[in-house]
């Protein structure tokens, strides 16, 4: 059960940026960079929160990830079709 968080509260922005250096940790800084469009050193800015987090860039990373899960699991799949 999570606890409701308000949009605009110190709690929201932190955990924005928690969920955005998660993702850049199962992505990594490149691939997260080029899903946004801007540099590494960006990357490492908005995930220090010298440079805030829009909600295009939640939406694209979500994106990003969702493309990396999918080729995760078709890798998975291969994988399982070998050893079968």
């Amino acid at each position: 059960m999570s606890v409701p968080i308000k949009e605009n509260s110190l709690a929201a922005k932190v955990r924005r940026v928690v969920l955005f250096d998660r993702a850049r940790a199962a992505l990594g800084g490149v691939q997260l960079a080029d899903a946004l469009g801007v540099s590494r050193r960006a990357i490492t800015y908005k995930a220090s929160s010298e440079r805030g987090l829009s909600d295009y860039d939640i939406r694209a990373v979500a994106e990003a990830v969702d493309a990396r899960a999918a080729e995760l699991a078709k890798l998975a799949a291969d994988l399982r079709e070998m050893a079968a």
